[in-house]
């Protein structure tokens, strides 16, 4: 099997059980992307649906704000976990409480 994982320990536990359990982030990374939803709101294009991803919005500055945010606490999390992958969209995924 090809190591998708960086450290022998985690490619084991892969292979052994088909799948990894990662702390990936701590409670205050959650709180900062929490916060920054909070503060940017969605675009108008994304508030009508039930289900939305950030990424299909029109609004372009909006795509590229939440992507740069979600990459710049991600990406270096990424490196350190995964062998030779990298990031390619970061966005957010929403619901609507009734759905």
């Amino acid at each position: 099997m090809y190591n998708v994982f960086s450290t022998a320990e985690l490619q084991q536990e892969l292979e052994q059980n088909g799948y990894v359990v990662i702390d990936f982030l701590i409670e205050s990374e959650v709180q900062t992307l929490l916060n920054f939803y909070q503060r940017n709101s969605l675009p108008e294009d994304l508030v009508k649906h039930s289900v939305s991803f950030s990424i299909l919005s029109s609004d372009t500055s909006y795509r590229q704000l939440v992507s740069c945010e979600i990459k710049n606490l991600f990406a270096p999390k990424l490196i350190t976990i995964f062998s030779e992958y990298r990031g390619l969209l970061y966005n957010f995924a929403t619901k609507k409480r009734s759905v």
